[in-house]
């Protein structure tokens, strides 16, 4: 009997999914930055894959949280999809920003008190590393909210 590895960086399936968020992106908006949380990179990389096929190509920036305490999911920045991660960012001269603990903490408390969106703290990784962008007037950005902070009951404490 075989078997199905759905891991990422093995699974090409999830970056074929993930490719339709970035050419949803690409339909509604023309952004110069787009921003998701990073951990082994299927997300990020199916983004820009999306984009990239739609003609649209942002800077890509990969959220982090390589020693974290609330945003589990991207704690570490494993990297599994390596040599595709690397060139999604060398592709769109993007690059990878770690936010802290009391950024992402901030960013999920925005997001609830000002969008009603209770996100799972590790994509709310993507409006922490917006301090971190050098933007200027007139920049649209795209930050991806990957997750529902609802199954992390401990973390909804620190935003409710």
């Amino acid at each position: 009997m075989g078997f199905y590895d759905a891991n990422p960086g093995v699974c090409y399936a999830k970056i074929v999914g993930n490719s339709h968020i970035g050419a949803e992106i690409a339909s509604r908006l023309k952004p110069k930055y787009v921003i998701c949380p990073t951990n082994n990179g299927t997300h990020i990389v199916g983004v820009w894959t999306g984009l990239r096929d739609a003609g649209v190509k942002p800077v890509m920036v990969a959220a982090t949280a390589e020693k974290t305490r609330v945003a589990d999911s991207i704690a570490g920045f494993h990297r599994l999809e390596g040599e595709r991660l690397r060139n999604t960012l060398q592709e769109s001269s993007g690059f990878a920003v770690d936010v802290s603990d009391a950024e992402i903490e901030k960013a999920l408390k925005l997001l609830v008190r000002k969008e009603g969106i209770i996100a799972e703290p590790a994509s709310a990784a993507s409006l922490a590393a917006l301090k971190h962008i050098p933007l200027e007037p007139g920049d649209v950005v795209c930050c991806t909210i990957t997750g529902l902070g609802l199954k992390f009951p401990r973390i909804l404490k620190l935003v409710l």
